[in-house]
């Protein structure tokens, strides 16, 4: 008989400490305040950029698939995500994002390469990126110190046919836009086409 109101003591405990801990949970999780932080950087562009290319970053394992999408749609990874991007970015996370000041969450908002293009195509234009040529005693890739070819945009108007921006001159034949230099041409295009500008 004692033996009985042991076990239905313990029992009893046992249930309150799991209810106590479920709500201590519940608590925490109503209580949690979300710091707004943004990227600095497109992320994406600047692993394709480092030779990471979707492809290698699947094949590779270094990145899984919902981190992959995570990044194409400017959402914030892990703390893990992150740490992996900067070894493979050689950088420092302040490289990479950065706190949003209270007022401050719809400013300055880093753009994605996606959402770029399809603001580009609302506005007639198509936003392309590829490596530099320059055409020096026959083609040829531009290429950073390291040797890196280096990443560059261009924009072509549906209805001229044609590339507008991002042919610079005689020997630098195409992409020969930045991402900010292509950012900001959109946004004019964008502007002068009636389109809005943001995401």
């Amino acid at each position: 008989m004692h033996i009985n109101k042991v076990h239905i003591l313990l029992k009893y405990a046992l249930e309150l400490c799991v209810y106590l801990r479920y709500n201590a949970l519940i608590s925490l999780r109503r209580e949690r305040v979300i710091v707004p932080i943004r990227y600095k950087i497109d992320i994406m562009e600047a692993l394709q950029a480092a030779g990471y290319s979707t492809y290698r970053l699947r094949q590779e394992r270094l990145l899984g698939e919902r981190v992959i999408q995570q990044l194409r749609s400017g959402e914030i990874v892990s703390w893990k995500s992150i740490d992996t991007i900067c070894a493979l970015l050689d950088c420092q996370p302040g490289d990479l994002v950065e706190r949003v000041p209270k007022g401050e969450e719809a400013k300055n908002k880093v753009m994605t390469f996606r959402t770029m293009q399809r603001k580009a195509n609302e506005a007639g234009y198509s936003l392309q990126r590829g490596r530099q040529h320059y055409l020096h005693e026959g083609w040829g890739l531009v290429r950073d110190n390291d040797g890196n070819p280096i990443i560059g945009y261009q924009i072509y108007d549906y209805g001229l046919n044609a590339i507008i921006r991002g042919i610079s001159s005689a020997n630098l034949w195409d992409h020969d836009l930045t991402y900010e230099e292509a950012v900001e041409a959109i946004k004019e295009l964008c502007e002068a086409e009636g389109v809005k500008f943001d995401t």
